[in-house]
């Protein structure tokens, strides 16, 4: 098997590992969070839908937290436990997808796996090429560093990983975009109609 099967089996199992977990966890032990949580309750969707807030300070916020998240995963690329950080990150968005859309479909039926898509829609058109190619970059540093070569400390290399973060946070930055401004009237067009 090559290199790049085996880099994307890795990098979809650790999500999909996550994933599972966290549909185990709310349905083996998650029974009194899921009890005291309003997360994706039709109450709190209807709320969500009828509260009016500012866009661009949204966009701002979330884009202060994505970009801080990626240039944090971008910087451990650079340490020998970049492979294995961006490993347990997967995990934990499958983990955060798995207990979500879980909920969603425990609360509101059929319909929550409907509503979860639209929380997700479009801004996961930008956010999954930006995970991925920064988990691609990183293992590449990290698979260099374990195979000891010292391609990684070239400037051609170097001036790649740059190339790909700054494309990772243009990334980020249309996600944002489309999740502060086109998501929430599409996710109040949603519970208007479905819920």
């Amino acid at each position: 098997m090559d290199g790049n099967r085996i880099k994307n089996l890795c990098l979809l199992a650790a999500f999909w590992i996550g994933f599972f977990l966290g549909i185990l966890f709310i349905n083996l032990w998650g029974d009194t969070y899921f009890r005291e949580t309003s997360v994706l309750g039709r109450d709190t969707l209807i709320r969500v839908s009828e509260t009016e807030f500012d866009a661009r300070s949204f966009f701002f916020y979330l884009l202060k937290m994505r970009e801080q998240a990626l240039l944090l995963f971008w910087l451990l690329g650079y340490t020998i436990v970049g492979t294995a950080v961006v490993l347990m990150g997967l995990c934990w968005l499958g983990f955060a997808s798995g207990v979500l859309l879980t909920m969603a479909v425990l609360k509101l039926r059929l319909t929550g796996i409907l509503m979860f898509f639209f929380l997700i829609f479009p801004q996961i058109c930008f956010y999954v090429p930006a995970i991925r190619m920064l988990a691609d970059a990183i293992w590449e540093r990290g698979r260099g560093r374990i195979r000891n070569r010292r391609t990684f400390q070239e400037w051609a290399s170097e001036k790649e990983y740059i190339f790909l973060l700054f494309l990772s946070a243009a990334c980020v930055m249309a996600g944002s975009a489309l999740e502060s401004y086109m998501n929430p009237p599409l996710i109040r067009w949603a519970v208007k109609y479905f819920l």
